[in-house]
């Protein structure tokens, strides 16, 4: 059971079984639609939260201004900058640009490199 540790709802620990690590361990769980970040440290684990919420979209944008943004953020600027907004490329990582899934998954504009890689272009502002 998760023992809340912070007032923010920000990060919270519990015990983890096992022997003491001596390093600290990141843990991402890469979602299509949603992302999660973990953190091994000793005996416990954190999981991150952003306001309020254990994870958040995979959504990443390139603005105008060369911002970094991630989360709810990012997945709401996508309605006016849609053309320069990645989400759900997880189904691309590990395919070939000629594989049927691939073909049907055409809304990012990508092409292929000389390899037959899938390039997702970017920086196109």
């Amino acid at each position: 059971m998760a023992k809340k540790i912070a007032d923010k709802n920000e990060i919270y620990v519990s015990k983890a079984s096992g022997d003491e690590v001596k390093s600290h361990i990141i843990g991402i769980a890469l979602g299509i639609i949603n992302s999660c970040v973990a953190i091994m440290e000793r005996k416990s684990h954190k999981i991150y939260f952003t306001k309020g919420m254990r994870t958040i979209p995979s959504v990443v944008p390139l603005t105008k201004d060369n911002k970094r943004l991630v989360g709810m953020s990012a997945k709401r600027q996508a309605v006016t900058n849609p053309q320069n907004t990645f989400y759900a490329s997880k189904r691309l990582i590990g395919r070939k640009f000629n594989d049927e899934e691939v073909k049907k998954e055409m809304y990012f504009g990508h092409t292929k490199s000389s390899e037959s890689d899938i390039l997702i272009p970017y920086n196109k502002l």
